[in-house]
């Protein structure tokens, strides 16, 4: 009788402790972005631009769909240089080939067209970043 209650807490507790765990992506939120990131604080020298979300946006081992990548717009047609993957299963990262040029200004916009697990975004986002001048030499 011991062994029967002793199975029936511990699947209770496991039980509980998976519907905690489930209601983390629950769609009680909408999708949104919190922040939009760089590799470095150097403004000369970024070669890695991270979007990170408010819940989970994909599954391990997904690779970012057509659909993601398009929603993502860098001016000076930087987003078709992009290698895309997903850091984290909420951090999505364009790779850039080569840093950002010295003297230049980039947009940086992710919309509202942007899928993740089913959910759109609630509303798009976008930031802007100026490079320095080059260093003296």
């Amino acid at each position: 009788m011991r062994k029967y209650a002793i199975i029936f807490i511990t699947s209770i507790i496991l039980f509980s402790c998976a519907s905690e765990n489930g209601d983390e992506n629950s769609n009680d939120q909408p999708l949104t972005v919190t922040n939009i990131s760089f590799d470095t604080s150097k403004s000369e020298s970024i070669k890695q631009i991270v979007f990170t979300f408010n819940q989970s946006v994909a599954v391990i081992g997904a690779v970012p769909s057509n659909n993601q990548i398009n929603s993502v717009s860098i001016s000076n047609d930087l987003d078709n240089s992009c290698k895309w993957r997903f850091v984290t299963l909420n951090q999505m990262a364009c790779e850039l080939n080569e840093r950002l040029k010295y003297l230049s200004a980039y947009e940086i916009t992710i919309s509202e067209s942007f899928n993740g697990l089913g959910n759109n975004l609630s509303q798009g986002k976008a930031v802007n970043i100026s490079t320095p001048v080059p260093p003296v030499r």
